[in-house]
């Protein structure tokens, strides 16, 4: 719904990918699509993201996207940092909490008397049509023409993300997360680890190889 809401171009797979959760039914992932995610003004990226059913999260950012531009987050200083081809880049990053917050303290300082022009209309729909998600917003469109106080990035944001809270949840915690998983580790055979030096014996180890190598000696083994 989400997908078909934001008019994304869907593109299904041939297999659809089956995964198995601890509880309740299988995750169906049927469909993917493209995504240029516009970060600033001049910086732009395409990614693509996994289309979802039965699943809490509806569509899914792969992490090898992230490690695909060397994304970090700064979590200490609301960073956000990637890097496209040579260039690095590092934006602000907000929470829903604060997200919500400004958009609420700038609705009720915007002066009720400001009208927007037409033109500011027009250039803001051709933008979002132009844009690599080829959105519509209808909704917004609907709300700069009925409203004399027009919305915020932040407060559209907002808007947003109370629409979809099954994605965006209120607290954290709401999150149904992931408890009592099973996994499997495979080895690789024949590879290198990937930091390998002597390994020091603990004393009750050294002990035991000493007597050995004691009773070794009086035997006249070594």
């Amino acid at each position: 719904r989400l997908a078909e809401y934001l008019k994304l171009q869907l593109i299904k797979h041939k297999n659809p990918i089956l995964l198995s959760p601890i509880r309740g039914p299988k995750i169906e992932v049927t469909h993917f699509t493209n995504i240029n995610l516009i970060f600033e003004d001049d910086i732009s990226n395409s990614m693509q993201f996994s289309i979802m059913k039965n699943c809490s999260v509806n569509v899914s950012l792969g992490l090898e996207i992230c490690q695909k531009i060397e994304a970090k987050i700064d979590y200490a200083t609301e960073t956000f940092t990637f890097s496209i081809g040579t260039e690095e880049y590092s934006i602000r990053i907000f929470s829903k909490e604060q997200i919500i917050e400004e958009g609420n303290l700038e609705e009720e300082e915007v002066d009720s008397d400001y009208e927007p022009e037409k033109k500011e209309i027009t250039k803001s729909t051709q933008e979002s049509s132009t844009s690599g998600l080829k959105l519509k917003h209808k909704e917004n469109e609907v709300f700069l023409q009925n409203n004399h106080n027009p919305p915020s990035e932040e407060q559209a944001i907002a808007k947003f993300v109370q629409k979809h809270n099954e994605i965006f949840p209120k607290l954290g915690d709401l999150l149904p997360g992931i408890h009592e998983c099973e996994f499997e580790i495979k080895l690789k055979m024949g590879t290198s680890p990937t930091r390998s030096y002597p390994r020091r014996y603990s004393p009750i180890e050294k002990n035991a190889i000493k007597e050995e190598v004691d009773l070794m000696t009086k035997n006249k083994i070594i």
